[in-house]
């Protein structure tokens, strides 16, 4: 088998080597991924250095991306694997809500299907609209907390400060998790079914979710 370099870059110069419409898409993504890795370096010596370490690399890599300090609002034990997936999506806002979806000319109709007044953005969902507001306020009055905010994050970050007890505070953030989750599939029933399940029935089954996921983690724990 011909390497690639031995077709493509010859007697070029690989740091400086661009690839023509000629060459193969495998070619064009190395390149592609030269350059990317380049930029997030501020350098080529990567290039030419005597010897390669994928670690390093990666390292110097990860220390170019931004910390987030909300990695612990998702990344919680006590919060079920599908939920984490949900509300790390939430604070991204990459979930596909009604409004993204019109930007893309997938749909005509922007209002939420919960409450059918506002347009449906993740700002909405989470937690502006009356249905999700509800299922918040009596999720967080089952665990023995008040809150008015309507804003996911910044209802994360007040349960942080809020929340001295390091177990007290993984189950609240469980419990909104699993919130986030069960609004978004009462949404996906609203437009797929033409059917909202009752506010009582979804924070109903948010509390069974959590109580069980909580309890089989201090069963594990003890070793029963």
């Amino acid at each position: 088998m011909v390497a690639p370099h031995a077709v493509y870059v010859k007697n070029r110069n690989w740091v400086d080597y661009s690839p023509s419409v000629a060459v193969s898409w495998a070619m064009k993504y190395i390149c592609k991924v030269k350059k990317d890795c380049s930029d997030r370096l501020h350098s080529t010596s990567w290039l030419t250095a005597t010897s390669y370490s994928i670690k390093v690399i990666y390292q110097n890599l990860c220390d170019q991306i931004p910390k987030v300090n909300w990695h612990y609002f998702v990344w919680n034990r006590y919060t079920l694997p599908k939920n984490r997936v949900t509300i790390w999506l939430a604070l991204h806002d990459r979930l596909k809500t009604k409004e993204r979806l019109h930007r893309y000319g997938v749909t005509m109709d922007e209002t939420c299907a919960l409450c059918g007044h506002d347009t449906e953005t993740s700002a909405h969902l989470f937690f502006k609209c009356h249905f999700s507001k509800e299922c918040c306020s009596m999720v967080l009055a089952w665990l023995g907390f008040i809150s008015s905010r309507n804003n996911l994050f910044t209802l994360l970050k007040w349960i942080h400060r809020y929340c001295k007890n390091s177990f007290t505070r993984k189950v609240v953030y469980a419990a909104v998790a699993s919130t986030v989750y069960q609004i978004r599939k009462a949404r996906n029933l609203a437009i797929w079914e033409q059917f909202v399940p009752s506010i009582a029935c979804t924070v109903k089954t948010i509390q069974v979710t959590v109580k069980h996921r909580v309890m089989s983690i201090i069963v594990r724990n003890k070793g029963y």
